[in-house]
């Protein structure tokens, strides 16, 4: 399978899968998405083992790293500073920030565990 025609699939099936999640909102039906997903890994899974080029290099991970590690950071430093005004800007006066607040502390606490126990994980492998 060529680079264009992967990338044509994989369009597609993403195309395919949102159209099946908004009809399923629609209807109110929960099994047509789970089919839908599930059709759409087999179909990528399926067109992966076909293609017959390079999908990443060394290069691609790397700056992966990159940018996930600076994502990491930039959302840590951000919440850790929005969490506090927003928990005292909700007691005093909006209780709803109150809420938000929290569970954004709770999100990058949560966020920073994993990337903790991932970290520890992947030194000890590599040792």
């Amino acid at each position: 399978m060529s680079e264009k025609t992967y990338t044509i699939v994989r369009l597609a099936t993403t195309i395919l899968v949102a159209i099946a999640v908004g009809v399923s909102v629609t209807y109110d039906n929960l099994l047509i998405p789970l089919v839908a997903v599930l059709a759409g890994i087999a179909v990528m899974v399926f067109s992966r083992r076909h293609v017959n080029f390079v999908l990443v290099d060394e290069r691609v991970y790397r700056i992966s790293e990159i940018a996930s590690r600076r994502a990491m950071t930039i959302f840590g430093l951000a919440a850790a500073f929005l969490t506090p005004i927003l928990v005292i800007v909700g007691q005093q006066s909006y209780p709803t920030l109150s809420i938000v607040g929290t569970t954004l502390g709770l999100g990058a606490a949560a966020m920073m565990l994993i990337y903790y126990i991932f970290y520890v994980y992947y030194s000890r492998i590599a040792d």
